[in-house]
């Protein structure tokens, strides 16, 4: 049976209906339910649309993880506008061929990021519109009334929602589109793949501007549960976090768990909520698997992926976690293909 074709707006707006009330996003003390997020990214849409912002004109957002980001992201995905997360580990020469290769025209920015900011206006021709994310309140309610009317946008499958830019390992950084298509393929794993469920408590630790981080959050919202972020990886934060917000499902780095191993706190906190521990993006030992198996007590399972193929398209499920079993050296693999991904094993040619 073919996969139902589902977008991100329209998660938001589904759920913004069906479970208003409920929350959504938390970062620190700050909660947000279903329904304010949806009205915050209607404003954002208008406001856009002010500025002269159409369908497919690219939007970008700079600052570490926060809230306001899924604000911007989903009032571009109503308008029809293009989301572009900035890597804000780049130097302010490199994000500025980033906006200028995106021909970005409104930016939004993290006061942290004031400096670089500064040090790219000189380098950037296209960006009309600059929005510090300390005024987006003010910006995005100009001229709005109270209840603003969704823009409607519906992108078709080979629409791009957004562009997330590649590590840029042989040269500058490469803007990945990733199309309604893909987005949907997230959302459809989240279910049949990844178990994701209207009860998922999803902890969102990885940068924003990587698909891990993207792509995991979407995947965490698409039954409709609450999605709590972290802004800066702290092992003892994100054990506090996992306690008092019984989180049930996250992605991490191999690096984060680690971290996690060589916290005290770990010791003495509740991680009973967790179900599983999702993995990737960089190699593991086994010792550090079995470790963080043993010290977190839940399933874990490993993915592997590209920003080009909107992430994970092989996972290592949990039944293959078995590090007793006779089949233990699958702790070393990075699984099985999924079902809508096709595999070819390059081997060069001998010298």
């Amino acid at each position: 049976m073919a996969a139902e074709y589902q977008t991100a707006a329209q998660m938001l707006r589904h759920w913004a209906t069906r479970t208003p009330d409920a929350p959504m996003l938390t970062l620190a003390t700050t909660t947000l339910t279903w329904s304010q997020v949806y009205a915050n990214a209607k404003r954002v849409s208008h406001a856009l649309a002010a500025e002269g912002v159409v369908p497919g004109e690219r939007v970008p957002f700079l600052d570490r993880n926060c809230i306001e980001y899924f604000e911007v992201f989903f009032g571009c995905a109503l308008l029809g506008a293009v989301s572009v997360a900035v890597n804000w580990r780049l130097a302010p020469a490199e994000m500025a061929a980033i906006l200028e290769d995106a021909q970005a025209s409104v930016l939004f920015y993290g006061n942290e990021y004031n400096g670089a900011v500064k040090d790219m206006t000189p380098l950037v021709t296209s960006v009309r519109t600059w929005v510090p994310l300390e005024q987006l309140d003010d910006w995005r309610g100009a001229g709005v009334t109270d209840e603003p009317d969704d823009p409607g946008f519906a992108p078709s499958p080979d629409d791009v929602v957004t562009q997330l830019y590649t590590s840029g390992t042989a040269g500058l950084p490469k803007g990945a589109m990733i199309s309604g298509r893909n987005i949907s393929t997230i959302l459809n794993e989240a279910i049949g793949i990844f178990h994701i469920g209207a009860d998922t408590v999803s902890l969102v630790a990885m940068p924003l501007f990587h698909i891990g981080g993207t792509g995991w959050a979407l995947s965490g919202m698409s039954r409709g549960g609450h999605s709590v972020i972290v802004r800066d990886i702290d092992p003892a934060v994100i054990l506090g976090i996992i306690e008092e917000h019984r989180i049930t499902e996250t992605f991490v780095v191999p690096a984060v768990l680690m971290f996690l191993l060589a916290t005290p706190e770990l010791a003495t906190t509740d991680v009973s909520s967790l179900r599983t521990v999702f993995y990737g993006a960089s190699p593991i030992s086994v010792d550090v698997l079995v470790r963080s198996m043993e010290a977190l007590g839940c399933e874990f399972a490993q993915v592997y992926g590209l920003t080009e193929t909107t992430g994970a398209i092989t996972s290592l499920m949990p039944e293959d976690h078995d590090p007793d079993g006779p089949r233990a050296h699958l702790l070393r693999s990075a699984g099985r293909p999924f079902d809508h991904s096709e595999l070819a094993f390059y081997r060069p040619r001998a010298a």
